[in-house]
Formats: structure tokens, C-alpha cells, sequence
């Protein structure tokens, strides 16, 4: 039986040895790519989203409504816009202090998290403004959500009111707390 020389061995163990370390690298690199792929997702959600509401914020609500126009438009789909204002958050703010409002403005967009459909874009416009991007969404749809949206916000503050109450007022209830939800849209 044949056997290679000692030098051909060596040489085809080096080579061996070679290919394990360069799939070794691309496993490595892959998983590194991976990785970063993942930061740069966190790092793009960082940049779209209201710190505390967790709704998109004011210039990602801006271009995807200039991007849904148009789609609108171009295939003649219906799109509606809702725009919602906390009322009194300013002497919520006064009155309470701005945590009191903040923990008001994270009830609200908790409601509408829970009572959109997937595809609506609830966003925090401004200060106290909201807005909900609800595409292909005829405008009397929109009323009907809006009104749902208003209804459940307003249910949310009563029973956050009475929870209040129960615990010996002077209490801070959260909506997140309560889970209260009707379903989605």
C-alpha cells in the first residue's frame, strides 16, 4: 500500500488546518454581523420612538404620513389621520407636577397601543398631541375609532379615579396597570 511522503501529509494537514480556520472566521464573522445587524435595529428604534410614550415620535410620523399620502394616492386607497389632544395636561402638569402628566401621556398611548390595529401608527406629535396614522381607513371609520379611542381614554381615567379612591386616595394608578381594553380595531 501507498503512503504519501511526509511532506504531502504536512501539506494537505496544513491545508485542512486552513479551511477549519477560515470557516472558523466566517462563523465569527456572521455572528459579528448578526450582532451588529441587531444594534443597528435598536440604534434605528431609538431614533423613531418617544422616549416616554414608546409611540413613534414626531419626524417618523411625518414620513411615514408623506410615504402613506402617496401610496394613498397612488392606488386610491383611503387614509385617515386622527389627531388627539390630552385635555388639561397643563394643569394636570400644574397642579400635580409633570411626572403626574407623563404617567397620563403613557396611559393614553398605552390605550392606544391596546385598541389599534397592527398596521395603525399611533405617534406623540407634540406636548400633549397625538396622532394616529390609520391606513386605508375611510373618514368615517376614523370617526367611529376616534370615538371608540375617546370613550376608552375617558372609561381609563374613571376607573384609574376610582382605583384612586380605593387605595386611600392620593394615589398614582397607572392605566397599564388596570388593563382595561375593549380589543382591536
Amino acid at each position: 500500500m501507498p503512503t504519501d511522503p511526509p511532506s504531502a501529509r504536512s501539506e494537505a494537514d496544513q491545508i485542512a488546518a486552513l479551511h477549519a480556520e477560515i470557516e472558523r472566521l466566517r462563523g465569527a464573522l456572521r455572528l459579528a454581523q448578526d450582532d451588529l445587524a441587531a444594534e443597528r435595529a435598536t440604534v434605528r428604534e431609538l431614533t423613531v420612538r418617544d422616549e416616554l410614550t414608546d409611540l413613534l415620535n414626531h419626524k417618523e410620523m411625518t414620513r411615514l404620513l408623506a410615504y402613506e399620502v402617496t401610496r394613498a394616492r397612488r392606488y386610491k386607497h383611503p387614509l385617515s389621520l386622527l389627531l388627539v389632544d390630552v385635555d388639561d395636561l397643563q394643569r394636570i402638569n400644574a397642579e400635580h407636577g409633570t411626572s403626574m402628566g407623563d404617567e397620563v401621556l403613557r396611559s393614553v398611548a398605552a390605550v392606544l397601543r391596546a385598541n389599534l390595529r397592527p398596521v395603525d401608527r399611533p405617534a406623540r406629535y407634540g406636548g400633549a398631541e397625538l396622532a394616529v396614522l390609520l391606513p386605508d381607513t375611510f373618514a368615517s371609520d376614523g370617526v367611529q375609532v376616534a370615538e371608540r379611542l375617546r370613550r376608552l381614554g375617558h372609561e381609563a381615567a374613571n376607573v384609574a379615579l376610582k382605583e384612586a379612591k380605593a387605595r386611600g386616595r392620593n394615589a398614582v394608578v397607572a392605566f397599564v396597570d388596570l388593563k382595561l381594553t375593549t380589543g382591536r380595531a
